[in-house]
C-alpha cells in the first residue's frame, strides 16, 4: 500500500496544511491514523493521494473520515468516482457525495465581530448560504 504522506506531486504545489500534517512531529498520532484510514480506503478515481496533498486536502481529509465512520458503524461500503460511496446496512443503500466548504481564498472576510449580533446575522444571512450554496451548486453540475 503506498504511504499517503509520500510526496506524489512537485513540492511547491504541496498544499500547506499537507506539509504541516507531513513535517510536524506533533501530528505523528494523526499521521499514523491517517495512513491506517488510507490502507483500507479503495480510491476509486485514482487520484486520492494526490488531491490530498494539494489542492483537494479538506475534502479527501472528509472522505477519510466518512470512510471510517462508516466502517465503524457497520455499513457496507462500495467506493465509487460519482457518487463517493454507496453504502448498505440491513437492506437499505445510500449513495453519499462527501464535500466540504473550504475558507475563501483571495481577500479576507470583513472585519466584523462574530460574537455580536451584526456579526452573527452578516455570518448567517450573507457568508454561509453563499459559501454552502456555491459548494451545492458545483456538485450538482457535476451530475
Amino acid at each position: 500500500m503506498p504511504n499517503l504522506f509520500d510526496e506524489v506531486v512537485p513540492g511547491q504545489r504541496l498544499h500547506r496544511s499537507f506539509r504541516s500534517l507531513r513535517d510536524d512531529s506533533v501530528h505523528m498520532p494523526a499521521r499514523e491514523l491517517m495512513q491506517r484510514a488510507f490502507a483500507s480506503l479503495t480510491d476509486a478515481d485514482g487520484n486520492f493521494r494526490e488531491q490530498f496533498q494539494t489542492t483537494g486536502f479538506d475534502p479527501r481529509v472528509w472522505e477519510l473520515y466518512l470512510d471510517q465512520y462508516f466502517r465503524s458503524a457497520g455499513f457496507a461500503i462500495r467506493r465509487l468516482a460519482r457518487p463517493d460511496f454507496l453504502i448498505e446496512r440491513e437492506g437499505t443503500e445510500v449513495t453519499v457525495e462527501a464535500t466540504s466548504s473550504n475558507p475563501t481564498q483571495g481577500p479576507e472576510q470583513p472585519d466584523l465581530d462574530l460574537q455580536s449580533e451584526e456579526g452573527i446575522n452578516w455570518l448567517m444571512n450573507q457568508y454561509l448560504p453563499i459559501k454552502y450554496g456555491s459548494t451545492l451548486y458545483s456538485k450538482l453540475r457535476e451530475r
